[in-house]
């Protein structure tokens, strides 16, 4: 799957450890989501490749102190009893990790799905959960 969450803490901000990363492995890497400011900064990320050019970036990462890095592993899951496809949660997701199948039934791509958990707070059922 190859998506990542880095968390940059404080002592980073200003320091281009992406660009360093990506210099240095020749990884091809989308910035599936980001939130930074000065103190903090959460993204996430795919990286494009083999199961080892994604190691050597997960490596790379790791030679940063006060930077985190933790694969993605489970996204988004469903509660089919208290689900009752309105489809509040469709519209919102930013990747269309979500969308009606033909029976009109809730569908989940979860190779799509960024963690941003806009679905999961539209829910009117509470039936959307993000496993972290």
């Amino acid at each position: 799957m190859n998506t990542y969450e880095i968390t940059y803490l404080s002592r980073t901000s200003g320091e281009p450890v992406l660009s360093k990363v990506i210099i240095k492995t020749k990884a091809l890497v989308n910035i599936l989501k980001a939130d930074i400011d000065q103190d903090r900064g959460v993204m996430v990320i795919n990286i494009i490749g083999t199961p080892e050019d994604a190691r050597r970036v997960v490596q790379e990462f790791k030679k940063h102190d006060n930077v985190k890095i933790r694969e993605i592993q489970r996204k988004i899951s469903v509660n089919r009893d208290t689900c009752i496809d309105c489809g509040a949660c469709i519209g919102l997701c930013p990747t269309n990790a979500l969308n009606f199948d033909s029976k009109a039934k809730l569908e989940i791509f979860e190779d799509k799905c960024i963690q941003c958990k806009a679905c999961v707070r539209a829910c009117p059922m509470k039936a959307l959960s993000i496993e972290e």
